[in-house]
């Protein structure tokens, strides 16, 4: 499931109808796993994109952060989980006010790339993580090469 869930937030990434078909296949979950809870939340992030109503995107937005707060607090250290808020919490506007993890995503996500094994990923997805950073131009040229080199990519 977690590789279809991968699969399917990377292809709705770029593609509304996929963003849709994440959301519809999430939307009734509610089970505590912190991974699916995370991707629960992004998938979210992605359908609000399409709400027309700028205030039912605002209460969408506002559970996307509820989302992503209780599957960090189950898994405060998962660096898939913290990816995924930083690279959505990375392009919301500054002036909603719900960007406020982003330091701390970047601190846990230093700290912890090295293990991104014990999280079941796979070093495409740390290159992935990588790139996303060096393209936010949020993490240090010195950081970006540390992780590279912590993780052999």
């Amino acid at each position: 499931m977690l590789s279809d869930l991968r699969k399917g937030f990377e292809a709705a990434v770029q593609d509304k109808t996929a963003a849709a078909q994440l959301w519809e296949r999430l939307r009734t979950y509610e089970g505590t796993d912190p991974l699916i809870v995370a991707y629960k939340a992004a998938a979210l992030s992605l359908a609000a994109r399409e709400e027309w109503n700028p205030f039912a995107r605002l209460e969408q937005l506002r559970t996307v952060m509820a989302l992503f707060a209780q599957a960090v607090s189950l898994a405060p250290q998962n660096i898939e989980i913290r990816f995924l808020r930083f690279a959505i919490q990375h392009h919301l506007p500054g002036f909603l006010q719900l960007s406020g993890d982003l330091e701390e995503d970047m601190s846990v996500l230093k700290e912890n790339m090295i293990r991104f094994r014990e999280f079941h990923l796979e070093p495409d997805h740390v290159v992935t993580f990588v790139r996303f950073f060096k393209e936010s131009q949020r993490f240090s040229h010195t950081d970006l090469r540390k992780m590279r080199s912590e993780c052999d990519i």
